[in-house]
């Protein structure tokens, strides 16, 4: 089944919750109140330089009044005092592209560890080099065109947008390049490359591969692998081109989509999505990618909500069609009666899959709103079972056992939300350290007919 096919090859990268939670840091700069919440961490701009004087404002979903800070000279904040709870945490910074996680979870007594990259605002000047001009490097934090390999990064798992970002750049590849063509010497070394994690290697393979034949497979095994090392812009650059020559390629939209979105432009990333979702309406790929940004994203577009209702329609056996149009629903709409549709279309999706930790940790997030505590609890429960990792189930459980003066078993989930946050970060990183490890799920699917225009 097309569902749990794609859900398979990004479990390793759950995107609902996504905060490392570490022991108090050194540099505390203030002292935390018994009980309290501690959000703290680094900005980071390219070759990982702390930048000081960011702008960092904290908001909670309770819609308390923002708290604002500043990094010090070595680009730390910290945020203490805080209530327990989910917050979003913005960026910015003159001469850099604004970043948000929305995804901060506070826990009593904890300090929660987030590091936010900020990309320059203004494109490097190699960033308007043609495509075959691009460089590379053998370090171990190789440069990509001017795009660094963050992984270095302490506590880079907590950051949600960076994860999905991963998440759907591995997608990406999974869509990888089809069949032989007339460059298949320089194709087929680079694919051989890439499955011994010679990545550096693979991506000048791929690009003298594109070089000899700027077929449609050739181009989009070049992009996607560029966009798999977060070289987000000669990957747009590289999508662009691919898109142009051949407009009626859904998957290449897809890369392009990607692109833009991991660059930080959010509205165009949606909008190529959706032009993918409407190239070919049966293809369930571009809608999967649209979801998945959906997921980290705070509110939903009326146009995108209108892709996951054909969605359903047109494939009313795939789980994950009902559990997006679900999630978008919730947040467009705040009626009691949209909120009985979201919950059945969850109920739908649970029924078709069985094991959709994230639907049933939805289910929770619902009827804990509705104050159905022992409903709440064992969608949790489920959730829990049917996710790999499940830290925000084991603190969302945690609050619902406050609810209902159980402390011990409280107690119990705050502790497994530790644990579970600090191997999602292990896995997150080891992940990173072997982007090998791809799925090519349509490799020997035939590519588009179109000739170039």
């Amino acid at each position: 089944m097309i569902a749990s096919r794609f859900r398979a090859l990004s479990s390793a990268c759950a995107i609902a919750v996504l905060c490392a939670v570490f022991v108090s840091s050194a540099r505390s700069q203030t002292e935390t109140k018994p009980g309290s919440a501690t959000v703290e961490g680094t900005v980071c701009g390219p070759q990982n330089r702390p930048l000081s004087k960011a702008t960092l404002t904290l908001e909670s979903e309770a819609k308390a009044p923002p708290i604002v800070t500043q990094t010090d000279s070595e680009g730390h904040y910290r945020f203490s005092g805080l209530s327990e709870g989910t917050y979003t945490l913005h960026a910015k910074l003159s001469g850099y592209r604004d970043t948000t996680n929305d995804s901060v979870i506070a826990a009593s007594g904890h300090v929660t560890s987030v590091v936010l990259l900020l990309e320059p605002a203004v494109a490097s000047a190699s960033g308007n080099r043609a495509p075959s001009s691009f460089e590379y490097s053998d370090e171990p934090q190789f440069t990509v065109a001017g795009v660094t390999d963050p992984t270095s990064f302490g506590g880079h798992g907590s950051d949600a947008v960076l994860r999905t970002k991963e998440a759907l750049a591995k997608d990406t590849a999974a869509l990888n390049r089809t069949s032989p063509d007339r460059a298949e010497v320089h194709a087929l070394l680079a694919d051989s490359f890439e499955n011994e994690r010679r990545f550096v290697e693979a991506a000048r393979e791929y690009e003298r591969a594109a070089a000899l034949d700027p077929s449609e497979p050739n181009l989009f095994a070049w992009g996607a692998e560029l966009l798999l090392h977060r070289a987000y812009l000669p990957a747009s650059e590289v999508f662009e081109k691919g898109h142009r020559l051949f407009p009626k390629s859904a998957r290449v939209l897809v890369g392009l989509g990607v692109a833009s979105y991991s660059r930080g432009s959010l509205e165009q990333g949606v909008r190529q999505l959706i032009e993918a979702c409407d190239l070919d309406p049966s293809d369930p790929h571009p809608y999967l990618f649209l979801g998945k940004i959906q997921d980290v994203e705070k509110s939903e577009r009326p146009e995108v909500l209108e892709r996951f209702k054909r969605f359903v329609g047109l494939q009313p056996q795939n789980a994950l069609a009902y559990y997006y149009y679900a999630v978008g629903l919730a947040k467009v709409r705040g009626s009691s009666e949209s909120s009985d549709e979201v919950q059945n279309l969850l109920l739908k999706s649970i029924t078709l899959d069985p094991h959709l930790g994230d639907a049933y940790l939805h289910l929770g997030i619902l009827y804990s709103e509705r104050k159905d505590f022992p409903k709440a609890l064992s969608a949790y429960q489920k959730a829990i079972q049917d996710t790999p990792l499940p830290a925000e189930a084991h603190f969302r459980l945690a609050q619902v056992y406050r609810r209902m003066a159980k402390s011990e078993e409280a107690r119990r989930e705050v502790e497994l939300f530790d644990e579970v946050s600090k191997k999602k970060g292990e896995e997150a990183e080891r992940d990173r350290r072997e982007m090998g490890q791809f799925v090519y799920t349509l490799r020997g699917q035939s590519a588009p007919a179109s000739t170039p225009q």
